[in-house]
């Protein structure tokens, strides 16, 4: 039942350690099992982990949510208010249901220690009884990142994101300030990766990045990886299996290979994790080549299969790997933009026929474009304006604009105002019901946002934009134009457009004009 390696130190681990004597003495999965440290030797370093600041990048089904319970469990049971988010509301109740509640249920030890009495002085108007969970002197309070409510009531000593990638950056942002009063604020980010620079990325670069080691026959400590240690690239598209004895005929897994001595080790044995840097984060990673989860074959297998499918090679990265990926094509680059750029230097003004594209936010980002054919654009203005209507209008007459769309919220007033003193539209780019819509006597257009910004990469590939030859001295411009990454959405099973927390204002004004483009040849 328990890990004899670890018997002997039963009274050390309680008082030093209690996250990992919680796993080897009393704690059960939702499955009624327990978590044993067999093939999953990586836990432990996790559960012994002490750093205020954390962040674990993973890949699937590593046993990593069934540690936060028990970490959560602990930091609660000390007298501490833990804030735990998941991406939707929806989710947080499963998780809840499923897996906090289960475990509870069959862990005596996590019986015998609950408590009714803190909460008591909470506001449970705001907070739903299976939110809400008293842990002996401590709280554990469950919130889906897309509802502000619990973030606001609630002061809290600890932050746990799990899936920090799928969740509302903003929300995540004010969970933090929850922290403010903490004597000793803790800090633990979670996510099986997605796209190269999303969320989880930001957090992994400021961390320690501490990689998974296991000792060769010869001695050498092997940082598992795919490529490294269980096939060789041979060819633009080839690889073949390193494991010199492995037989697709025979039921026998694949091994990874040292890559010193060139003999098989046993990807479950006892490893360490070791920093790449120092940094604030205690950053670790975890992958199915050695979570102790499914086959190597199968992840070889996985991998073959995405050597010709973007979508399935996304997966094998983010589940498989852990890691993040973009492939190509799947975002716009500083290189494709270069290839918009002409010989000449934006004009103060503009006597030709110009359409314009406004996106609202802390700034107006703006586009204003020359039209010189149905199918070529030639970019005129590029900037951020502070001021309001009047300075729109002073930009809308300096360059001769015959129609302009503006992002309807959030400042609708302005929006409002525009289009009706100035031939224009405002836009919603949240719509799902229809591709392209447009209400003539609102002067409103709607459109899918994955449809919106794909017209914009589309425009991008086939030039039909022009660019100033010191464009990428625009400010911010070659940022926010390459800051979206079109992701394939497993939950949803389509592809969407994410930015993460970083801003893309530059690619919505863009998409802005194109629609003003389009409106301008139809109806003038």
């Amino acid at each position: 039942m328990k890990n004899e390696q670890f018997r002997s130190l039963d009274r050390f681990l309680e008082k030093e350690e209690y996250p990992l004597w919680l796993v080897l003495n009393h704690h059960k999965t939702h499955t009624n099992r327990y978590l044993t440290l067999d093939k999953h030797q990586y836990l432990k370093e996790i559960l012994m982990d002490k750093s205020r600041f954390r962040v674990y990048k993973k890949s699937t089904q590593g046993g990593v949510s069934e540690v936060l319970i028990v970490i959560s469990w602990s930091a609660a049971v000390k007298g501490n208010t833990i804030f735990y988010m998941l991406p939707t509301h929806g989710l947080m109740k499963r998780f809840v249901t499923n897996r906090y509640e289960k475990s509870l249920s069959y862990t005596r030890y996590y019986q015998e220690h609950k408590s009714d009495s803190k909460s008591q002085s909470l506001s449970k108007e705001m907070i739903d009884n299976q939110t809400l969970k008293d842990i002996g002197a401590g709280v554990i309070a469950f919130a889906g990142s897309r509802s502000e409510v619990p973030l606001v009531e609630i002061p809290a000593d600890w932050l746990i994101v799990d899936e920090l990638a799928k969740c509302d950056a903003d929300n995540v942002e004010m969970a933090k300030e929850r922290l403010g009063h903490a004597s000793d604020p803790h800090m633990i980010y979670v996510g099986n990766p997605s796209y190269i620079g999303d969320a989880l990325d930001e957090k992994w670069d400021q961390s320690t990045k501490s990689r998974w080691h296991i000792q060769g026959e010869c001695g050498h400590w092997n940082k598992l990886n795919f490529f490294d240690h269980i096939v060789e690239k041979i060819g633009e598209q080839d690889y073949v299996i390193r494991d010199p004895d492995y037989d697709a005929e025979l039921d026998k897994d694949i091994r990874p290979i040292c890559s010193v001595c060139g003999k098989p080790f046993d990807r479950y044995s006892e490893g360490e994790y070791v920093d790449e840097g120092s940094a604030i984060f205690s950053g670790k990673h975890i992958s199915r080549l050695f979570s102790g989860t499914g086959t190597i074959r199968e992840i070889v297998n996985n991998f073959s299969a995405g050597l010709v499918n973007d979508v399935r090679m996304q997966r094998v990265y983010n589940s498989d790997f852990g890691e993040s990926y973009t492939s190509a094509g799947s975002k716009l680059t500083y290189e494709m933009l270069d290839e918009l750029r002409e010989d000449y230097i934006m004009p103060d003004t503009s006597k030709m026929n110009c359409v314009a594209g406004i996106d609202v936010g802390g700034l107006l980002h703006i586009h204003i474009a020359e039209v010189l054919s149905s199918d070529l654009l030639r970019t005129v203005y590029l900037g951020e304006v502070s001021g309001g209507y009047e300075e729109i209008i002073t930009l809308f007459r300096a360059y001769n604009v015959k129609f302009f769309v503006i992002d309807s919220m959030p400042e609708i007033r302005l929006a409002r105002k525009l289009v009706n003193s100035w031939t224009g539209c405002d836009c919603n780019v949240n719509s799902k019901n229809r591709e392209f819509s447009f209400n003539r006597q609102t002067k409103t257009i709607s459109q899918i946002r994955t449809a919106f910004l794909d017209n914009v990469k589309e425009n991008v590939l086939l030039r039909k934009i022009l660019l100033p030859k010191n464009a990428r001295k625009i400010p911010n411009y070659y940022d926010q134009m390459t800051n979206s990454v079109r992701v394939f959405d497993e939950d949803k099973e389509e592809y969407s457009w994410i930015h993460g927390s970083k801003p893309d204002h530059y690619m919505f004004a863009t998409g802005y004009m194109l629609l003003a483009k389009r409106m301008y040849l139809t109806v003038r």
